[in-house]
């Protein structure tokens, strides 16, 4: 077999293991995921600097899981204050005597890596997006495995 002008062995002695490409191209949909990484960050706004945390997940969608890495992301106000976001959503993962067995004490974000849970991804339509060719995919919904109807096969669109 020829590839760009060189010889390719058919003897299945050059082959060589092509890694899973990451996406962020998810159709909307439910879906199980894990928390692959958790980070710090600021968002500028006129007032100055927003504390964020970002919550990425990988999430495991059948049909495309032998070929991709799925992704998908979060972003929260860094506040661990009753009834914020991201308390809720780790008293929801992890329980709220997790953190409540923290008061007065650090959190350190990363213990939500590996964190399994099922997420729901939607695609938003915002100014400027004609400019891409996949429209921006936000996770609307954390919850615990076993909680939602997951999406088992791909939506087709006319």
């Amino acid at each position: 077999m020829q590839i760009n002008n060189t010889s390719v062995s058919k003897s299945g002695n050059l082959l060589v293991q092509v890694p899973k490409q990451s996406t962020f191209r998810i159709e909307e949909g439910k879906y199980t995921a894990h928390i692959k990484s958790v980070r710090k960050m600021e968002r500028q706004n006129s007032h100055g600097s927003i504390p964020l945390v970002r919550i990425q997940f990988k999430v495991r969608i059948p049909w495309l899981d032998d070929q991709f890495d799925c992704l998908a992301k979060a972003d929260f106000p860094l506040n661990l204050e009753c009834g914020s976001d991201l308390r809720n959503i780790i008293n929801r993962l992890l329980g709220q005597a997790y953190l409540a067995n923290l008061s007065g004490k650090q959190f350190d974000l990363e213990a939500l890596v590996g964190v399994e849970c099922e997420i729901e991804v939607e695609h938003v339509n915002v100014e400027g997006r004609e400019n891409y060719d996949y429209p921006l995919v936000v996770v609307t919904d954390i919850q615990l495995p076993g909680t939602m109807t997951l999406t088992q096969s791909r939506n087709v669109k006319d």
